[in-house]
């Protein structure tokens, strides 16, 4: 199971076991990622939103978030858009 991790860690300058867990998923879907997939890697609310008032995280569309150093291209996009669609339906 993984390991839950205080959000302030990122204050030294630390990337933990989660982010690059949830950086290889964005990875392989243009940079994007949903928050069900965040949680499933170990994230809760908290740490999700300490992520996205520090702008480590970029909110895309609803529960759809980029990692900040994905660059902001027409498939993240369009990535988003499925995500978002795919947890409604």
């Amino acid at each position: 199971s993984a390991r839950r991790v205080a959000p302030g860690l990122h204050d030294a300058g630390m990337r933990t076991e989660l982010d690059r867990a949830v950086e290889a998923i964005a990875r392989n879907q243009h940079g994007a990622f949903h928050r069900d997939q965040a949680i499933a890697s170990g994230f809760n609310s908290g740490t999700i939103a300490w992520r996205l008032e520090k702008g480590l995280w970029l909110p895309l569309d609803r529960g759809v978030y980029a990692t900040a150093s994905s660059p902001p291209t027409w498939k993240r996009k369009v990535m988003a858009a499925t995500l978002a669609r795919i947890a409604v339906s």
